[in-house]
């Protein structure tokens, strides 16, 4: 693929995948193809899904696998944090978001 989105996926599954998640990213995605992190809830909770998320975490997982990040968002706005639909805005203040394109080094 050219591009994958991956909008609040890596944090639905268990934490014991998360490496065959950063394996699968690299083999779908074309030499010069570009991966779009969707990081959310970033914040501390405890239990999952949703598994608390960060961008040292999420770093840990895609660079070991070749990815480098080309650009990094994470002061994103409270009307620009992911929300469910119907979500009121002040939700996000307890979790953060963080949106990060990756290249394959």
């Amino acid at each position: 693929f050219d591009m994958i989105w991956d909008c609040t996926f890596l944090c639905a599954i268990d934490p014991s995948v998360r490496e065959r998640w950063a394996e699968q990213m690299r083999s779908l995605l074309a030499p010069r193809g570009e991966l779009l992190t969707c990081v959310f809830p970033i914040g501390d909770r405890e239990g999952g899904p949703p598994y608390a998320m960060s961008v040292p975490l999420v770093r840990s997982l895609l660079e070991p696998c070749g990815f480098h990040a080309a650009a990094v968002r994470d002061d994103l706005p409270l009307e620009e944090q992911h929300r469910r639909p119907g979500d009121e805005l002040n939700s996000v203040l307890t979790r953060g978001t963080a949106l990060i394109s990756w290249r394959q080094a």
